[in-house]
């Protein structure tokens, strides 16, 4: 059986960066889509 030592971080917070396309129309309006189906890097 494996034994992990590993320290654990309560409260631990991280960001995901992801991939999006954007287009800002003349009329205010902003359009945001995901590149593809793997957005997240």
């Amino acid at each position: 059986m494996d034994t992990f030592s590993y320290c654990v971080q309560i409260g631990a917070t991280g960001t995901v960066p992801v991939k999006v396309n954007s287009a800002q129309f003349d009329d205010g309006y902003k359009q945001v889509s995901g590149v593809g189906i793997n957005s997240v890097a």
